[in-house]
């Protein structure tokens, strides 16, 4: 018997607590999504947007690129979000 009166304790110990809910800051910060329908190679892998530290918003366009070189890079493009 001690030892099922042991289980339920650890349980009731490990037992989630309810956390307060912190807002998401968004500054300095965006996200990137890839395109599922591309119509032609000129348009971008990626599209997303970022909000800047002064709290700008920007659209983002991003295309996965090779350097002569050969080595893989991702080209980024910002556009500020006017009037949105």
């Amino acid at each position: 018997m001690k030892m099922l009166k042991k289980k339920a304790t650890a349980k009731k110990a490990f037992a989630k607590k309810p956390v307060a809910k912190k807002e998401y800051d968004n500054t300095n910060s965006g996200a990137l999504f890839p395109v599922e329908d591309k119509e032609s190679e000129s348009h971008p892998d990626y599209t997303g947007s970022f909000t800047d530290g002064d709290g700008n918003e920007f659209w983002l366009s991003a295309w996965d690129n090779e350097s002569k070189a050969g080595q893989p890079y991702i080209k980024i493009k910002a556009k500020a979000k006017e009037g949105e």
